[in-house]
């Protein structure tokens, strides 16, 4: 320290004077070797005059975070140009900060290095003001936060704010819908890719109305989750899309969740969910960095879910790392109490599961969803057995394991064809039981596999295991 300081005064300062931005072509910028120069330039452009900066190709380093207030632009050329952080003696905890609503970040590749401050909320890219009018995240890529998180939506009753055709990978969280959103304040993450991050690909928080917190809707459409959830820190195997305690829901709509640590989808005590048109298949893939980790309950497993509709989806499963002895049921999901474990399952602890709809000993059960028009296929080689779809115990039913109208699940034309085992029907719900669905070909409303649980054992097509 006191040779460095002794050498600058010496040979004068190191980084040159910065350029007033009224002497800087904000159209036409080109990256300097000095970090500082860099950052205040890039911010001088967006704060003031047009607010507008475009870079040239190349590697801009920077000592601290680009702010990105109302309205303004930060475009890059071709090939995109990295803004890369190699110093933070700021302690920054963003790289890129959207402040206000109506900007937008085109055409970059943004690299955190590993330096962002930890802690609470820090992420590569956070989007933070609120407002109507939205920001925009295209066209680029966001990595470098292994310790933190990649894409934070951290608004407050903000709404169309768009990450659109992101290649986000290589931090420890991909995307976070922060808590203060409902479905009247939509934020959306489409067609873009999430993966290779070390936790959940994307995140939807949960609600807290002690907090003014209604819940961390958000929307992913059409994007492809795949390769996350190496290592939580937590002893869980990581899901491309995970909620806990959720009370304002989410769309997930025409995207691919597949090849993650633990279930593609994993949902949580939450409420109004659209899970729609997805295709969900290997859970339980060995990541790389954490193969002897890597298992799951199923490739969609939601548990004390509420009010959402399910509809229109493929969900597989054939993947023997996730038979329910690998893991051992912790959750107890496959079994009554007292019954030796596994005991509900086709195939017992060498049993698989694609599509999952469990309720827990305790809260509120999953309860008045619907689920419409599904493909379930759970296959495997003897002695594994896959079952397609699985209720467990008190779904369908109320806390107080009351049944009615407003509480049971209602499953109609789903298709398990393929399937060692088409579906386990645990708890009290609702199989096209008013239809006479007397073979596989019987039309909707029917299920494909009705038929083979007949009104004789129940007249809803349960198969006579209720509650735990």
């Amino acid at each position: 320290m006191i040779r460095l300081a002794v050498l600058v005064l010496l040979l004068g300062p190191v980084v040159a004077p910065v350029p007033a931005p009224d002497a800087v072509d904000c159209a036409a910028l080109q990256p300097s070797t000095e970090p500082a120069a860099n950052r205040q330039v890039i911010n001088d452009c967006l704060a003031t005059g047009e607010r507008r900066a475009v870079l040239a190709p190349g590697t801009y380093t920077v000592d601290g975070s680009i702010v990105v207030p109302d309205g303004a632009r930060l475009t890059g050329g071709t090939p995109y140009p990295w803004i890369r952080l190699v110093a933070n003696a700021g302690g920054a905890i963003r790289l890129v900060r959207f402040t206000g609503t109506g900007a937008a970040v085109t055409g970059v590749r943004l690299d955190a290095g590993n330096l962002l401050a930890p802690g609470c909320c820090s992420a590569v890219v956070m989007f933070e003001g609120s407002g109507t009018g939205g920001n925009l995240l295209e066209d680029a890529t966001v990595t470098g936060a292994p310790e933190t998180t990649g894409v934070y939506l951290l608004c407050t009753a903000c709404q169309g704010n768009r990450v659109s055709r992101v290649d986000v990978h290589g931090n420890f969280s991909g995307v976070i819908f922060g808590p203060f959103n409902d479905p009247a304040h939509a934020n959306t993450v489409v067609g873009s890719q999430v993966h290779d991050n070390r936790c959940d690909g994307v995140t939807f928080m949960g609600t807290d109305p002690a907090l003014g917190r209604p819940g961390g809707y958000g929307v992913v459409d059409g994007s492809s989750l795949y390769r996350n959830g190496r290592d939580c820190e937590n002893g869980i195997p990581g899901a491309a899309i995970y909620s806990a305690g959720n009370r304002a829901g989410g769309r997930i709509v025409n995207s691919r969740l597949y090849e993650n640590c633990g279930n593609n989808l994993d949902l949580v005590d939450g409420e109004r969910f659209q899970i729609e048109a997805n295709e969900v298949f290997t859970p339980g893939y060995p990541v790389p960095g954490a193969v002897y980790y890597c298992t799951a309950s199923a490739s969609a497993a939601l548990v004390n879910i509420r009010e959402s509709k399910i509809v229109g989806n493929t969900v597989r499963n054939s993947n023997t790392r996730t038979v329910q002895r690998t893991g051992g049921d912790p959750n107890r999901f496959f079994s009554a109490d007292g019954a030796p474990r596994f005991s509900d399952l086709s195939g017992g602890g060498n049993g698989l599961v694609a599509f999952l709809l469990a309720s827990w000993r305790t809260g509120t059960p999953s309860m008045h969803n619907t689920i419409d028009g599904n493909r379930f296929i759970g296959n495997c080689s003897s002695p594994c057995v896959g079952t397609g779809y699985f209720a467990t115990r008190d779904t369908g039913f109320d806390a107080a394991g009351g049944w009615s109208a407003a509480t049971t699940n209602y499953y109609t034309n789903n298709n398990p064809f393929g399937s060692n085992a088409g579906s386990r029907r645990g708890g009290g719900n609702w199989y096209a039981a008013n239809s006479t669905c007397t073979g596989q070909s019987s039309p909707p409303p029917c299920n494909t596999d009705d038929y083979q649980h007949p009104v004789s054992v129940n007249w809803a097509r349960n198969d006579g295991f209720y509650h735990y």
